[in-house]
């Protein structure tokens, strides 16, 4: 083999694990070509006219426009269909135009004959610039949006981006060998309501049609928007963490069949948060969510500067939402804290506050063991559960700070006025009005001969 000309590099695409496969020749890198959105894409100016232009590249690839490179152009009865041939009829209209004539005449009269030595006659033409070719008729175009009232209206970078990608998707689908789509951040410039159009769309391509003529589409995309990530099913996502990727698809995660079906129903945007988080902690309620990010701010230690999400599942499905991050082998490096309530009722809470929870004073302490045990039984990899002390979150925050701060005495007094005002039915009669002095003695809660606070602990629980 003769060595390479200097400055030149030699390129060889090979295929198997760490390129130890077949070589790819030319034909076969043909057919996997794809279609790579950049994320910060100029979607305006990829759809204007100019030499070269991404939208003359497109409109090329559409199976028909191959018959609009002739030149049909009948100079006897000046008609024309194709494109080149409307140039060319076109080219001919405007150089008939009287002016122009006019203009050119002038030109050669007035100055171009003057300018003749010998039998060397100078004359002028004028004509439409470049060669009239259906390369150079389709750098002439451009896709540009409309109200719908043949008006021509500027849009925002996110409108020109989904026509940016509706353009790309049409070459796309009229590639029947393998067509690929990358996108990096398709969100890129939309907003929530058009991502999800977006989103919609891709889908639809992906899913392709029931002819040969209306492939399917293979995309591929990265993003940062919960928006997306929540809008396709979780067994079609990659998490990518610590340089690493991690699939989501069955067998891959601690995930079953109910589990993949459950979460498509009920992982929004809101939820889909958890995809992009280094930590999570998974929640029941409202009141979780809310305390949780004040009490760390306060004790000096963010959420949001250490990358926690705190995402609230409701009162089910909090362990469906865990079994993301579980699987064998290679754990997902985010850390996942799920916050339990007990469900168990403190002792002497009465019984028409009990619902339909047990209460610790009818369990032996290895039945309220084994209870948290189960309670923990999805705790695998980077998971872990944290169950309240005694009934709830808020009811273990108040048990364990009332008998020392006045704050929480304020507070306490606000209760008892709002249940002062409430039927007296099944109420102890000295759970209101009885002031700090009730609460310093601790003589308020449940397991210390009162229950002025339990009432509204209960209607959470309920």
């Amino acid at each position: 083999m003769e060595p390479l000309p200097p400055h030149r590099v030699s390129v060889t695409t090979r295929t198997g694990p760490n390129g130890e496969g077949p070589t790819l020749d030319g034909a076969a890198r043909e057919h996997l070509k794809a279609t790579y959105l950049r994320p910060l894409r100029d979607a305006e100016g990829e759809l204007r006219a100019g030499r070269g232009s991404r939208l003359s590249q497109i409109l090329a690839g559409y199976p028909t426009m191959k018959a609009e490179g002739a030149n049909d152009f009948d100079v006897d009865n000046e008609m024309a269909i194709t494109l080149v041939g409307i140039m060319r009829r076109a080219e001919h209209h405007i150089r008939s135009n009287s002016t122009v004539m006019a203009v050119l005449d002038d030109i050669n009269s007035g100055y171009l004959e003057k300018f003749s030595i010998g039998s060397d006659t100078l004359r002028g033409e004028i004509g439409v610039a470049g060669d009239a070719t259906l390369s150079r008729a389709l750098e002439r175009l451009e896709l540009r949006l409309s109200t719908g009232e043949s008006v021509w209206t500027r849009r925002g970078l996110g409108y020109n981006n989904a026509l940016f990608m509706a353009a790309e998707l049409l070459l796309l689908g009229n590639n029947d060998v393998a067509p690929l789509l990358l996108i990096e951040e398709p969100e890129a410039h939309l907003h929530p309501q058009l991502q999800t159009r977006v989103m919609d769309l891709l889908l639809d391509r992906a899913a392709g049609g029931e002819s040969a003529a209306d492939p399917r589409v293979q995309v591929i995309l990265t993003t940062h928007s919960p928006h997306l990530a929540s809008a396709v099913p979780v067994e079609w996502i990659t998490l990518v963490a610590a340089g690493r990727t991690f699939s989501l698809a069955p067998g891959m995660t601690g995930l079953d069949p109910s589990d993949y079906a459950f979460l498509p129903k009920f992982l929004d945007a809101t939820k889909a948060n958890l995809f992009f988080a280094r930590s999570v902690a998974l929640v029941e309620g409202d009141a979780e969510a809310l305390l949780l990010p004040a009490l760390a701010a306060a004790a000096g230690w963010s959420f949001s500067e250490n990358g926690v999400s705190i995402v609230n599942v409701g009162h089910t499905g909090l362990f469906r939402y865990s079994h993301i991050f579980k699987r064998d082998g290679q754990q997902i490096p985010v850390s996942v804290a799920c916050i339990r309530d007990r469900d168990l009722l403190p002792p002497d809470t009465p019984e028409d506050m009990r619902g339909q929870l047990p209460s610790v004073s009818t369990m032996t302490s290895q039945q309220v063991e084994a209870h948290v045990t189960r309670l923990k039984g999805g705790d695998a990899g980077p998971v872990r559960t944290f169950v309240s002390d005694q009934w709830t979150l808020e009811y273990d925050l108040a048990a364990a700070s009332w008998p020392r701060h006045a704050p929480s005495r304020m507070f306490r007094r606000g209760v008892d006025e709002q249940m002062a005002h409430r039927p007296r039915v099944g109420r102890h009669p000295g759970s209101c009005g009885r002031g700090d002095r009730g609460v310093a003695e601790g003589r308020d809660l449940p397991g210390r001969g009162g229950h002025a606070y339990l009432q509204a602990a209960a209607t959470k629980a309920r």
